[in-house]
């Protein structure tokens, strides 16, 4: 893949906008883009800065919350 020969890894890579951004209804959770385009993720109410988690792939198309557990919406 070519992000992996320019040397990027999970946390340098830009978002794709292959799927819609996560969010976690029970802890708060959130995904979003910054300005340069990588994936964030932080809890809302809080400032936006990048807390480094990242929602985890589940079962089929589903995503589950680094923090909690809870199954991740999309939107």
């Amino acid at each position: 893949m070519y992000l992996h020969r320019r040397g990027y890894d999970a946390f340098d890579c830009p978002f794709l906008n292959d799927r819609e951004l996560l969010g976690c209804d029970s802890c708060g959770l959130l995904e979003d883009v910054d300005i340069t385009g990588r994936l964030i993720t932080y809890k809302s109410g809080e400032a936006v800065f990048d807390s480094g988690m990242r929602f985890e792939k589940g079962e089929g198309n589903t995503h589950v919350c680094p923090v909690c557990g809870a199954p991740a919406r999309e939107g």
